[in-house]
């Protein structure tokens, strides 16, 4: 019974200071960089569904956002599936 009380005590402690360590991180993170971000998928939903749209305002491709492609079974035909790069989410959390 003493080995699962450690066993929790250490648990809970990691995940405390994962918390506060990810907390502090958001709560300094770049805003400009954020809001950015935040205008180029629109919804906050488009990210998760992979429906960002690869070029913005119709300017070429952007960098920031990874591109591919997949097929649509429903009426197969090519769609096009975007979303936020590692570079654009590490620059908001550096």
């Amino acid at each position: 019974m003493e080995l699962i009380k450690a066993v929790l005590v250490c648990a809970v402690g990691v995940i405390t200071v994962t918390s506060i360590a990810v907390g502090l991180k958001i709560l300094f993170s770049d805003t400009n960089e954020y809001n950015r971000n935040k205008r180029k998928t629109g919804s906050w939903l488009n990210p998760i569904m992979g429906t960002v749209r690869t070029s913005p305002e119709g300017i070429g491709r952007d960098h920031s956002i990874s591109a591919g492609l997949a097929v649509n079974v429903r009426t197969d035909t090519w769609v096009e599936q975007g979303k936020l790069s590692d570079e654009a989410i590490d620059a908001i959390l550096t």
